[in-house]
């Protein structure tokens, strides 16, 4: 089990966006483990393709599950992280994810009155602010837009850009993330022990995880911790732990042919039955009944 002492000292978790002279944003594509893959947030918006691999993804106060081709819109400030299900802690997953980061200014007032065709937008953006995950109409060409802007440069590279807000604005549904009232305190001490918190659960998800040790990790009393952690996660620290270990509990059943009994050990759940019930209330349905569904979708997917 990894300790605090290795976690307290990583660097607060602002990620600070040099904007390029040349460019009004920046297209890049990120490895994962890597230092930018962390929680984070920055005043800039982030569209953020996934290409590799499967994991959990948070956002705000939101805790869901992510599969190569997820596109995601990250509005200003949102604190995110994409956190990638791997073999061993020495796995790589080279080229995880393309990231296209751009100022609001771009597509904000100001250019919607310079610009009325700019507001065809406004709805993204505006539902962006409690993050997007975009789930029907013409993904594959949102998908072929974002990966080649690669390379792009001077008026190609804007049209481009345009044409890719556009095209996920009229040509796509999406569905909003974290709740519309979650405010977390957003200063680097804050990201910072939200970081070490977050590491530590995700290391550890099938262990015994007390209150207690998390708060004094981060040097906080429990009371206070708690209180810390409902402000910046938008729910209580119990309820955060069993959402990521359901989370991680589905993986296991859609991709692996474990029996019940196994998953629930190895997601840290005591017993099987309290299992069955924080499953069967947070997805609707019980591990088995998740299982054959999961299986169903991917035999007809292949079919």
């Amino acid at each position: 089990m990894k300790g605090g002492s290795d976690l307290i000292n990583k660097k607060p978790d602002l990620e600070v966006i040099i904007p390029d002279p040349g460019h009004a944003f920046r297209w890049l594509q990120h490895d994962f483990p890597a230092p930018v893959s962390k929680w984070n947030y920055h005043p800039e918006y982030e569209l953020h393709l996934i290409t590799e691999s499967e994991g959990q993804s948070f956002v705000g106060d939101h805790i869901g599950h992510f599969y190569p081709g997820d596109i995601f819109l990250i509005g200003p400030s949102l604190p995110h992280n994409w956190v990638s299900n791997l073999g061993s802690e020495h796995d790589l997953i080279e080229g995880r994810d393309v990231v296209v980061q751009f100022d609001h200014k771009i597509l904000g007032q100001e250019a919607q009155a310079l610009f009325p065709e700019i507001s065809v937008a406004k709805k993204l953006l505006e539902d962006s602010k409690q993050g997007i995950r975009f789930t029907s109409g013409d993904l594959k060409k949102s998908r072929e837009l974002i990966v080649s802007m690669k390379g792009r440069d001077g008026l190609e590279a804007l049209a481009h850009f345009f044409n890719i807000i556009s095209h996920l604005a009229t040509r796509t549904q999406w569905e909003t993330l974290s709740s519309p009232y979650f405010s977390p305190d957003l200063n680097p001490s804050t990201a910072k022990w939200m970081q070490i918190v977050t590491e530590y659960i995700m290391d550890n998800l099938g262990e015994e995880i007390r209150l207690s040790h998390v708060a004094a990790m981060v040097r906080m009393t429990d009371s206070t911790f708690s209180r810390f952690f409902r402000k910046n996660a938008g729910i209580g620290f119990s309820d955060y732990l069993t959402r990521l270990r359901i989370a991680r509990a589905c993986s296991l059943l859609r991709e692996s042919e474990k029996k019940v009994v196994s998953v629930c050990t190895e997601c840290g759940f005591n017993n099987i039955s309290n299992f069955n019930r924080r499953f069967l209330k947070e997805k609707g349905m019980t591990p088995t009944e998740y299982r054959q569904s999961a299986w169903r979708q991917l035999f007809e997917q292949e079919n």
